[in-house]
């Protein structure tokens, strides 16, 4: 065999536009990745009334890990409120009144990213029970938060 063959056997083409074994598109995909935002670690606050709030939300099967809770935060100028979903994780250090208690408080604080609410229950599987997740909703991880009485 003849020292071309071998070379062209062993070497990239120019074509590949190689760069000992990395494509030059793979270089540049993985910079312009690396270096754009990540909107999920973006902190968004919030502040509104308290209109609905679920105690039962579950992780683990049957692990209480959060409690659910829906808030009216009202628009500028009094034109209404929308609707914000959010979830107060349990063992959440919290400002002096702790977590909201009741319908009708008021709340305040940061949240990101999301978490679902999910409730386990027990269905037939063979001779036995197995537990099923049902998602009944979920909302915004609070980071912090501070409420009234």
């Amino acid at each position: 065999m003849d020292t071309v063959r071998v070379m062209k056997l062993f070497l990239p083409s120019r074509r590949h536009f190689c760069v000992r074994g990395f494509s030059v598109l793979g270089i540049l995909l993985l910079l312009v990745s690396v270096s754009a935002p990540l909107p999920v670690l973006a902190q968004v606050s919030f502040g509104g009334r308290v209109t609905f709030q679920d105690p039962i939300c579950q992780g683990p099967p049957f692990v209480p890990v959060a409690m659910e809770f829906i808030i009216a935060q009202p628009l500028p100028e009094g034109t209404g409120a929308i609707p914000v979903p959010l979830m107060w994780p349990l063992g959440l250090v919290t400002f002096q009144n702790g977590p909201p208690t009741h319908i009708g408080q008021n709340i305040l604080g940061k949240w990101w990213g999301w978490f679902p609410c999910i409730l386990w229950i027990w269905v037939p599987c063979g001779l036995s029970v197995c537990p099923y997740p049902i998602i009944k909703g979920g909302g915004g991880i609070i980071i912090y938060n501070g409420s009234g009485l």
